[in-house]
This record gives structure tokens, sequence and C-alpha cells, in this order.
């Protein structure tokens, strides 16, 4: 049974990615969908973004070029959905791409997409081997069921969500974020119990490079970073206190957070605090319920790992000796020869 294709419209934050900016808008034109709009929000540019985003403009009367200041991604993706007219809605960053039909081959594998406030799907790091696209209902039910399930995904732009249960429920992007505002949205979309399907279809392709917001080593945005991750951290326990009375639904939060809290923690450590500023963000970490960290899993090693990353949480001294292995010797050694087995498929 062919399945009618409602509007779509895609969001794509723009900001000095002059050098990835048409390989991802083109790949959007390439999707199977002829009722779609493309917004790309120029978030105050200062390389040649806007004039290629103009360009498109001119030669697509779907893609439309929104203007503002520069005030970060989560401003932008708020400005779009704002201008958003279609039915659905999806995020894209504009350093990534799409596989060729991907939405459209996402969308046709569930049988009835008006039944659902959320679609998710698959994704892979650019450098992976393109496969066949696959259309597989892997999931179909409630926020709450997913939440107990799985947990909830850590990225905004794994999901397309259906514009009107955004504006009903008055999820927006918290402005002020620079990192963890993925996590933020998306738990705060769950969290509200939406009709969610989940499809095998893995269409979304991210692109490592070194100025992207999870990559940069920079130690006053590393700084930023662990500040923003804490906050975002302790929102989404909020959300779960108050979204919810499912003691359940609740530890699956908790739970699924945890298994999360290696980027944070490997931010800490880049951040290389010292004395006074450790014991602050030491006082955040369990104000904020980051400490102390579990297990993950029921292994040996899960144990001693989640006791030695406490003990640098709580100790200065151990902080400073887990920062000399880290930076040292994990940073300028183990950390590349990782990247290169994941671009390798190993």
């Amino acid at each position: 049974m062919k399945i009618e294709i409602p509007k779509f419209s895609i969001i794509v934050p723009v900001y000095n990615v002059e050098k990835y900016l048409r390989k991802c808008i083109e790949s959007l034109l390439r999707q199977g969908i002829d009722n779609v709009e493309i917004l790309l929000v120029n978030d105050g540019s200062t390389d040649s973004s806007s004039e290629i985003c103009q360009e498109y403009v001119d030669k697509y009367s779907n893609i439309k070029l929104l203007h503002q200041d520069n005030q970060g991604v989560c401003a932008a993706r708020n400005n779009g959905i704002v201008h958003a007219t279609g039915e659905w809605i999806v995020l894209v960053d504009a350093d990534d791409y799409l596989l060729d039909n991907g939405l459209k081959a996402a969308f046709e594998a569930v049988c009835s997409p008006d039944s659902f406030d959320v679609i998710q799907y698959g994704s892979s790091y650019d450098f992976w081997p393109k496969r066949k696209l696959s259309s597989e209902l892997v999931f179909k039910g409630s926020g709450h069921e997913y939440i107990l399930k799985y947990g909830f995904v850590s990225f905004c732009w794994l999901c397309f969500y259906r514009r009107e249960f955004l504006r009903t429920n008055d999820i927006r992007f918290h402005n002020h974020y620079i990192v963890g505002e993925d996590q933020l949205f998306v738990a705060n979309v769950f969290l509200h119990n939406p009709r969610i399907a989940a499809v095998s279809t893995d269409l979304y392709r991210y692109v490592v490079h070194d100025d992207s917001a999870t990559t940069k080593r920079d130690i006053s945005h590393t700084r930023r970073c662990v500040d923003d991750y804490l906050f975002s951290y302790h929102d989404i326990c909020m959300l779960a206190e108050e979204l919810t009375v499912d003691n359940k639904v609740r530890t699956s939060v908790y739970k699924a957070l945890n298994g999360k809290k290696m980027f944070g923690y490997s931010r800490m450590l880049s951040a290389q605090y010292d004395y006074h500023m450790f014991c602050e963000v030491s006082k955040r970490a369990r104000q904020y319920r980051f400490y102390p960290i579990m297990p993950v899993g029921h292994g040996l090693k899960g144990k001693v790992m989640s006791i030695l990353m406490n003990l640098t949480i709580k100790y200065f001294v151990f902080y400073k000796l887990a920062c000399w292995v880290f930076n040292g010797i994990i940073s300028k050694s183990v950390l590349p020869r990782l990247r290169m087995n994941l671009k390798d498929g190993k």
C-alpha cells in the first residue's frame, strides 16, 4: 500500500560550514519527497556560508534562508521550528548529510504514520561503508515504553517530530547550551510520552572533524562543555520527576543517563582544573546527581572503572593523576588509534 507523504520541514542551523554545506544541502534535495521545505538558519556566519545558502535559495523555491545574529545552534533550531510549516520536522546539522531517499524510506517503513508523533531512525559515521537502506519497523509504542526498553537516544537528529506535538507541549531547545542540548531535547520529547515508531533505516551520516562541538579541545570551550553537560543532566532528572510518576520510567531515565556520563567525565579530565575550580565542579557534580557514577554492566571491569571515576570526581589528587594519564597518554596515543580503527570498521 502506497503511503501519502505529508509536508516535511528540514531545519539546518548554519554557522561557518562552507566546507560541508553544499554536500548537506544536495543530500536534502535527494530525499524522494516532493512536498518538503528546507529552512537554512544562518547563525551569523563569517565565512561564505550565507552566500552558499543564497545560491540555493535563488535556485530552489522550496529552500528558505533565515538570518539571525550569532546565538548558537539551539537558537537557530528554535528559529527554524517557529518558521516551519510542515507536518513533520527533521533536524540536520550543516556538516552532516542524509543518504539518498532516506527520509522517504524511513517514513514508508511505518505502515500508519498518522498514528505516531515521533519516528526514530538510524545513523552512522560518514566514513563507514554505505549499506542498502532497510525499512523495517523495529518498535512502536509510547515514549515511556521506549524509555523502559531502550532509554532514549542522545541526538535530536535521530528522529523526525510531528510539529503539532512539539507545539502543543511547548518543546524547544535550551538556547544557552552548546553541548548536552540534544539529549535534553530528546529526553523532553520522550518524557512527554509521544506515540513512537522506530525503524531500521540507517539514513543519517555524522561527519567527524576538528571543528565539531564534540571534538574541540580548547580548554575554555571544554570547561563550558562540562558546565552545560552538568546543567543538562540535572534538567533531564528534573523533567523525569515532573513528567512521570512511574518510578520504573524514572529509574530507566537515570540508568540511560548514567550510560552517557563518559562524555562529561572525559571533558572534566580535558578541562584540567586547578584546585579551586575542581572543588566547584566537584560540588556541582554531586548537586546535579552526576556523582556517583554507577557501573555500566555487571562485570568486574565496569565496577572498577566506576570506583576510579568516582575517586577522580571526589578527590583532587586522584583527579590530577587521571588528568595526567588521560591527556598525556590516552588522548595522544590511545584515542587516535581508536579513531583509526573506527574508520577501518574494526
